[in-house]
């Protein structure tokens, strides 16, 4: 569900890289108009230049029962089922490998709204958050990687210095990844990162103990949702504003429909 990367969001806001997974209590209602605004705001200020790029504020939730462009080569790809981080109708992506029913590795990789430019002016997107569950016997290390291409083992890229680790007890956890350099690691000889954010070819979620782009082959199987592109913390600013006007407007309108 969209509202469900406030925590990231919040965590962002003061400069926290840690995981996230205290819940923040909300009235429903109010936090799904805050989060409505939010985004909108956020795609307000986004360039029209952008479409083909990651926007800031777009969340991959997978409540329309797609994949949403998510894939694993059809190894098989991964499915969309329920009983996500917001409740049995929340629905969420479940990639496997090994016995569990998936390729060797568990990777999944999105060749279509992940790729573009991740640093355009005003769109400049410094880290990615999303829900994880793992529903194994064994701690699983989630990291995400960037690739120059769609191509094979060779390709150059960056990914996660420090994994995620989360713990096999089939709960949701809030995870933030950062993109900034001293948190991800050059694998195949990428260009230097702040030229290799303008193009990236092939944005991936994949366990692997040690940083690679590839993952590790084994029997692993990990829920994902809420996969979320966070702004920099003057886009952060910009957008609060714009939400504090749409409020104020909102306020207005609704003190002037009750005095007629």
């Amino acid at each position: 569900m969209r509202f469900a990367h406030l925590a990231a969001l919040e965590s962002f806001r003061l400069g926290s890289s840690e995981n996230r997974t205290t819940p923040i209590i909300v009235d429903r209602r109010a936090r799904v108009r805050f989060v409505q605004c939010f985004l909108w705001a956020l795609f307000l200020m986004s360039p029209t230049t952008a479409w083909s790029s990651p926007l800031v504020g777009q969340v991959d939730d997978f409540q329309d029962g797609t994949l949403q462009n998510w894939t694993n080569g059809s190894k098989p790809d991964p499915i969309n089922t329920a009983g996500g981080p917001g409740g049995t109708s929340d629905r969420f992506l479940l990639i496997s490998s090994g016995t569990f029913g998936g390729g060797p590795k568990l990777v999944g990789f999105n060749d279509t709204q992940w790729i573009g430019d991740f640093v355009a002016t005003g769109n400049v997107i410094t880290g990615v958050a999303m829900d994880l569950k793992n529903s194994t016997s064994s701690t699983e290390s989630i990291r995400i990687a960037l690739r120059a291409a769609a191509g094979g083992s060779g390709t150059a890229g960056y990914a996660s210095t420090t994994p995620i680790t989360v713990p096999a007890d089939n709960a949701w956890h809030h995870a933030v990844f950062s993109l900034t350099a001293g948190s991800l690691t050059a694998i195949n000889s990428p260009s230097a990162l702040s030229t290799f954010l303008t193009s990236v070819g092939d944005f991936r979620i994949l366990e692997s103990a040690q940083p690679a782009l590839i993952g590790d082959t084994g029997n692993f199987q990990i829920g994902v949702d809420n996969i979320s592109a966070l702004p920099e913390p003057s886009t952060m600013m910009l957008a609060g504003g714009a939400l504090g006007g749409l409020i104020l407007l909102a306020f207005r309108r609704r003190r002037a429909l009750q005095t007629r």
